[in-house]
C-alpha cells in the first residue's frame, strides 16, 4: 500500500491523492466500461406508468455503479495507511452496498424491465447491514476518551 511507503505524509494529502487516483481511473476506464455494459445489453428499460419524458433512458447502460467501486476501492487501499478495522468495515459497506445494486441491475436485465428487487426488500437487506455494522460497532470499536 502506498500509504505506507508515506507515513509522515498528512492525512489529507492522501485523501487528495486517492480522489485523483479514483478520478483517473474512472476517466480512463469509463467509456470502455459503458461500451462494454451495452455490449452485455445492461441497459434501462421503459416503465408502463413513468412519464412518457422517461422514454429517451431506453437503453442507457446500467450497472455503472461497478466502475465507481472498483475506483474507489482500489484508491482506498493504495492510499490507506494502516489497514483496521474501520478501513475493513468501509470496504464491506462498500462492497454490500454494490452487490444489492448490481443484484437489482441484474434482475433488471433478466426479467428485461424496470423492476429490480422491491423496495421492501432493498430495505431490508440495507436494514441488515446496517444491524451488522451497530452490532460491530457497539462490541469492538471503542472511541478515544479525551
Amino acid at each position: 500500500m502506498i500509504g505506507n511507503l508515506f507515513p509522515s505524509l498528512p492525512l489529507i494529502f492522501r485523501m487528495g491523492f486517492a480522489f485523483f487516483i479514483s478520478l483517473l481511473l474512472f476517466l480512463f476506464l469509463g467509456r470502455r466500461f459503458i461500451i462494454w455494459l451495452k455490449r452485455i445489453q445492461m441497459v434501462d428499460y421503459f416503465r408502463v406508468y413513468s412519464p412518457s419524458t422517461h422514454k429517451v433512458k431506453v437503453g442507457t447502460p446500467t450497472g455503472g455503479g461497478l466502475l465507481v467501486l472498483f475506483c474507489l476501492m482500489i484508491s482506498m487501499l493504495l492510499m490507506t495507511e494502516n489497514f483496521n478495522i474501520y478501513v475493513l468495515l468501509i470496504l464491506i459497506t462498500a462492497f454490500y452496498m454494490g452487490w444489492i445494486g448490481f443484484m437489482d441491475d441484474l434482475i433488471k436485465r433478466f426479467r428485461k424491465n424496470s423492476r429490480g428487487f422491491s423496495g421492501k426488500v432493498k430495505l431490508l437487506l440495507q436494514s441488515a447491514i446496517g444491524i451488522f455494522l451497530g452490532s460491530v460497532s457497539y462490541t469492538h470499536l471503542t472511541l478515544p476518551t479525551n
